[in-house]
């Protein structure tokens, strides 16, 4: 779902700046939604690889966050298992994700400082 709102998102400022770009973008749209996703992770691999030491504009290693999309695609995606969360629940009681498999979940994670 994410590598898809970043295609679409990317596809708009393509339109606008990159003309070129936005036509292969318009291409990787039109495929079949696994081999778009092959593509992306083809394309994070190439750029933690090759460029992985230079730094984005916020500062971080291009490597980490290519990583950081590869893992979502990879892990993250709808119809992918979760990755299991043990935690606490409101009462205190340690409960693992996978204890629910099967089930219809809600996660509402949320802190208090």
């Amino acid at each position: 779902m994410r590598a898809t709102l970043l295609l679409r998102r990317s596809y708009l400022l393509a339109l606008h700046f990159y003309p070129a770009v936005s036509t292969y973008l318009e291409e990787l749209l039109a495929q079949d939604r696994e081999k778009a996703v092959r593509e992306v992770e083809t394309l994070f691999e190439e750029v933690a690889q090759k460029y992985g030491d230079l730094k984005g504009a916020d500062g971080t290693p291009l490597k980490e966050r290519a990583g950081a999309e590869l893992f979502e695609i990879r892990n993250l995606r709808v119809g992918k298992e979760a990755p299991e969360i043990e935690g606490e629940d409101q009462d205190g009681r340690r409960l693992k994700l996978s204890d629910y498999r099967g089930k219809v979940v809600l996660l509402d994670f949320w802190s208090q400082y």
